[in-house]
């Protein structure tokens, strides 16, 4: 009989023997899934895209608020708009120029981009799954551009106007959605994808 491993820091005796998954599980500490895990780690969206998503819905980028109290960056301000202090919620949904991004994304897609809780009230809504998805990969695509327009002020001192951004997310959003066309389409989504021309009548 093999000893399995199970529960804090007890090793037990079980009939059906050891196995790997649950000695990583064990290892490793397993926690419970968050609910936005499934919305971020999707096949719509891209890997660089999701990744920073993670980091963000995690408070994990190294902001200038964060760099301030480690005495790394001279001040705190916000490098897009130099008016408050750059953490994420203010980066990535209160600064101008983000909010520029997700509200005429937002438009175009006829969906409010907009509040922080962005992925919760899109997941909450009666929605098809397809515009859903479409409309998550798009906030991670504003995130993303902000994220770069961000870096580009700090080390460049430069930053592309709100317009050609929004553009740039709209060229990118359509390309992709090319790729999916095959898939099985609700009539809702499709009367949706037909609105904001992502498919042709």
């Amino acid at each position: 009989m093999l000893i399995d491993c199970f529960e804090d820091t007890v090793w037990k005796i079980r009939p059906e023997g050891f196995t790997v998954k649950s000695c990583y599980n064990w290892l490793r500490n397993k926690k419970e899934d968050v609910w936005w895990y499934k919305i971020i780690w999707s096949n719509m969206g891209a890997p660089k895209h999701a990744f920073i998503a993670w980091l963000i819905t995690n408070n994990a980028l190294m902001l200038k608020s964060r760099l301030f109290q480690l005495h790394i960056a001279p001040d705190n301000l916000c490098c897009l708009c130099q008016l408050q202090e750059e953490n994420h919620a203010h980066l990535f949904h209160q600064c101008v120029f983000s909010a520029q991004i997700l509200q005429g994304v937002g438009q175009w897609l006829h969906s409010d981009l907009t509040q922080s809780d962005i992925l919760l009230k899109v997941t909450r809504r009666r929605w098809g799954r397809l515009r859903k998805s479409i409309c998550c990969d798009a906030v991670f695509h504003c995130w993303y551009a902000v994220w770069m327009q961000r870096n580009q002020a700090r080390i460049n001192q430069c930053i592309v106007v709100p317009a050609v951004v929004i553009a740039q997310i709209q060229q990118a959003i359509r390309s992709r959605y090319c790729l999916y066309k095959s898939c099985n389409v609700s009539s809702k989504d499709r009367a949706w994808l037909i609105r904001v021309q992502l498919e042709s009548n």
